[in-house]
């Protein structure tokens, strides 16, 4: 009997910001836009999002404590979410509240109010995991959190080509 293991490991994270154009690197279809009446989810780029995002926790590093990755630095957060971009059945979002308008990012229509991913996805059984939810301090309390997953749960389970058409959607917490 004969075999191979071609396994080579992942090179070192050199670009924070991820590659340009941002390839979110996931095995379906990511939407431009997930929108409701009050939330939009857009795609994480980390370029364009992680430093409002960064500074929303500033201050409350706790909000992380039960999600794999590092608050301490902006650049380990940086190198948390491109970890995340590299598996291709993780994509990440992030949340915008269009009732609260971002001064500093007009285009946005809104302020960004956290982040949202889907984890383990797997394109041949159709499941996926919720994951990781993180609404910033600002915005917890409000409807920014059950907008959101309403908006995933919808995409997850709706049928193409409006959703990914998927048979079973994990939440854990």
């Amino acid at each position: 009997m004969s075999f191979v293991n071609n396994y080579q490991p992942e090179g070192p994270v050199l670009d924070l910001l991820g590659p340009e154009p941002y390839d979110a690197n996931f095995v379906f279809p990511v939407p431009t836009a997930l929108s409701s009446d009050r939330v939009r989810l857009v795609p994480f780029v980390p370029r364009t999002h992680a430093s409002a995002h960064c500074e929303g926790t500033r201050g409350h590093e706790s909000t992380y404590r039960y999600i794999p990755a590092a608050l301490e630095h902006a650049s380990e957060f940086l190198e948390s979410v491109e970890v995340f971009r590299r598996d291709k059945g993780t994509v990440l979002l992030a949340i915008i509240d269009t009732t609260r308008p971002d001064s500093n990012h007009p285009e946005w229509g809104g302020s960004i109010a956290g982040m949202i991913g889907l984890l383990d996805t797997d394109e041949n059984h159709l499941i996926t995991e919720i994951g990781p939810v993180v609404v910033l301090p600002a915005f917890r309390r409000t409807h920014v959190a059950s907008h959101t997953v309403g908006l995933m749960l919808k995409y997850t389970l709706e049928l193409p080509p409006n959703g990914l058409g998927l048979r079973r959607v994990k939440w854990r917490a």
